[in-house]
């Protein structure tokens, strides 16, 4: 486990303001469809700890206050252009709630929990599985929660989002310059290779030519 992001130069109530900044440069001139902007946050934080953003699991990611907005940042600026969003995203919604179930001791955990995690987009087999194992005493509700929590950070980790989120974040230390390939740009080549159109969109990412 990575110990705590040191901020012995930069106190956390900067990165704090710095985050506000950046939100408020969001919102007063938001760039559709690029999630580039999420990282210029960076431009005005320490290489050492760029560095250990980039070393860090998504839990760690989710953990520390900055990467968990850049990465929310970049999951919604890498949605197709009907906005919808990505499993990816879903998974990630539905692990931060999971985590406000679990930190919230004034409501027990029940079925309208379960259920609302269904509409952010569980699946309905794994819902199933998790009820039936409630069901069967093989697990409590609190644990089952849990569980979630977990299945949904294996695939965050492993997603193509993550590991794209990662090489923007290296950009930042000298790596190669990145540019995104939008939603439209990326379905009409796959469309052109496969011939489908039933398309499952996948935020991509490729190497400048220069």
């Amino acid at each position: 486990m990575m110990s705590a992001i040191r901020l012995s130069n930069f106190p956390s109530v900067f990165y704090l303001n710095a985050s506000w900044f950046y939100y408020k440069l969001r919102l007063d001139d938001p760039i559709p469809n690029d999630p580039q902007h999420c990282f210029d946050v960076l431009e005005i934080t320490q290489k050492s700890e760029i560095q250990e953003f980039s070393e860090m699991s998504f839990i760690e990611t989710a953990n520390t206050a900055l990467t968990a907005d850049i990465f929310s940042c970049f999951l919604e600026e890498s949605r197709n252009s009907e906005g919808d969003k990505s499993e990816t995203e879903k998974y990630y919604d539905i692990y931060k709630k999971c985590n406000e179930y679990i930190q919230n001791n004034n409501e027990p955990i029940g079925s309208r929990q379960f259920k609302e995690l269904t509409k952010l987009g569980l699946s309905p087999a794994l819902n199933t599985n998790i009820q039936n194992r409630i069901k069967s005493k093989e697990m409590k509700n609190k644990e089952g929660i849990l569980y979630i929590a977990k299945d949904m950070a294996k695939s965050i980790e492993n997603s193509l989002e993550f590991k794209n989120y990662k090489k923007f974040i290296l950009q930042q230390l000298g790596g190669p310059k990145l540019k995104h390939v939008g939603y439209d740009e990326w379905n009409e080549r796959i469309n052109m290779a496969s011939g489908s159109s039933n398309i499952v969109f996948r935020t991509a990412i490729k190497a400048d030519a220069k």
